[in-house]
């Protein structure tokens, strides 16, 4: 599939991910430590709009994988 914003997939990092929550349109991710949490950070607040794409009960339809757009906000 091709997006034309870059695309953060889940389930390619969810060995440093320790709990994704979803709310409606927010979700929630809790990193392992904090030094991979750092890592994220710093990468993602360079990017203004970015799909998130999960995999993780109550985000998506088991089964299914649902995208989820990030904006930044300042």
């Amino acid at each position: 599939m091709k997006f034309s914003l870059p695309t953060i997939n889940l389930e390619d990092i969810e060995l440093h991910i320790a709990d994704i929550q979803c709310h409606g349109p927010s979700i929630a991710i809790e990193f392992r430590d904090r030094q991979t949490l750092d890592l994220a950070k710093r990468s993602w607040d360079n990017i203004p709009e970015f799909f998130v794409i999960t995999s993780h009960p109550g985000c998506n339809t088991d089964g299914q994988r649902a995208s989820h757009l990030y904006e930044y906000l300042p």
